[in-house]
């Protein structure tokens, strides 16, 4: 056996690639890392557009977001007075016949905690709005509640709790409405 090693040996290093073999070879070879450069561009393009739809739409809906908490502050300061004076949540959404929703109670922290002085319309985002005078029973500070019906656009915002131009504003959502409540800071 010994003998066809040593002859293997002899006839493989008696041969040798001609220059244009090699440089064949080669040129297949870089060829052959052509495409996966390409592809790998093509993924990389993919994966960053993914990644700028994802920024620009949560971009879009904090957008939104700040507009709302900035009219509801606009509307908060303004001061405006009562359209219809009530205290009763009932008789104030039979007065505000041109709302789309009726008048709820927006739970037991807005029902038991304030009492209602009375609202008038206005709008969030362009969304026919209730606008109530509120008045905290324990502290006596008059309040701002809007309600809204959701709507494809305000359904996107987050419920929060923020602080702008003086006021700090708490939006959150239930049952097909959305509210916001404005009080000074």
């Amino acid at each position: 056996m010994a003998g066809i090693e040593e002859k293997l040996k002899e006839y493989y290093s008696s041969k040798s690639l001609s220059d244009e073999k090699a440089d064949l070879l080669l040129e297949g070879k870089k060829q052959a890392k052509q495409p996966l450069r390409f592809y790998g561009m093509i993924a990389a393009s993919i994966i960053f557009a993914v990644i700028m739809i994802n920024v620009f739409s949560n971009y879009s809906e904090r957008s939104l977001e700040m507009s709302v908490v900035k009219e509801i502050a606009m509307n908060h300061n303004k001061r405006l007075a009562v359209e219809y004076n009530s205290s009763n949540l009932n008789d104030l959404g039979e007065k505000l016949t041109k709302l789309d929703f009726k008048l709820t109670d927006a739970g037991p922290e807005i029902s038991g905690k304030y009492k209602i002085l009375g609202g008038r319309y206005c709008s969030i985002q362009g969304n026919l709005a209730a606008q109530l005078k509120i008045q905290d029973k324990e502290s006596k500070k008059i309040e701002t509640l809007y309600i809204s019906e959701l709507n494809p656009e305000l359904d996107r915002i987050k419920p929060t709790n923020t602080d702008f131009d003086g006021v700090n504003i708490r939006i959150w959502k239930d049952n097909g409405l959305i509210y916001g409540k404005a009080s000074d800071i």
